[in-house]
């Protein structure tokens, strides 16, 4: 009986949480343009076709359903936020130590961007230094790119370009509890035989609580 009683309390300990919002921890992949796009003085560090890497956070009751066209979904409107690392709400990795956070993004320019409820890259710009010379990386969408900033203004000529990795399909999750660091992603056959196991721990107690 005690056995029982654990298995309850573990399942209910599962579903529950302390915070406000339910949320999880996804990875993405992409690739950087071709070698012609990959301009000095970047090209001392980033192969052209390179891979690129990155995760974020997102909250599961902010994510748009299907027929609601593009959305942006703002981190700082989680209600959880502050208990997020920055690292962990986002990371963006081109290689070469060109590493982008989200606590990196220009005031208000950080967001998940949704098209009809699938993910579709992000909303996200970032003013940083290369090299001694100031650059901003532009993202919109599955689209991303780096240009020069001259006269504190951005201009139209990329130094990098490249794409993500868009649709649900090219993520990998896992449930995040914030204030803790990013779990790693189980391979999808460890996520049914996860809940393969809750089945099972759940149909013991149904048996046992009808004797």
């Amino acid at each position: 009986m005690h056995s029982v009683r654990f298995l309850a309390l573990l399942i209910i300990a599962m579903g529950t949480t302390m915070f406000a919002d339910t949320y999880h921890s996804a990875t993405f992949t992409g690739q950087l343009g071709s070698s012609p796009n990959i301009k000095s003085p970047f090209n001392s560090v980033l192969s052209g076709s390179g891979a690129v890497s990155g995760s974020f956070v997102y909250d599961d009751q902010l994510v748009p359903g299907g027929g609601t066209g593009y959305v942006n979904v703002f981190p700082s409107a989680f209600p959880d936020i502050a208990s997020i690392p920055s690292a962990t709400a986002f990371t963006l990795n081109l290689g070469g130590g060109l590493v982008f956070t989200f606590a990196d993004a220009l005031s208000g320019n950080a967001a998940i961007q949704y098209n009809n409820g699938n993910f579709n890259g992000f909303f996200y710009f970032s003013d940083f230094t290369f090299q001694g010379n100031p650059y901003e990386l532009q993202m919109q969408g599955g689209v991303f790119n780096i240009v020069a900033i001259v006269g504190g203004f951005p201009q139209f000529s990329n130094f990098v370009s490249g794409t993500l990795n868009i649709g649900n399909n090219n993520l990998r999750t896992a449930v995040y509890v914030p204030g803790t660091p990013a779990p790693p992603v189980p391979e999808p056959s460890s996520l049914m035989l996860l809940g393969s196991g809750l089945m099972s721990a759940a149909s013991i107690i149904r048996r046992k609580l009808k004797k």
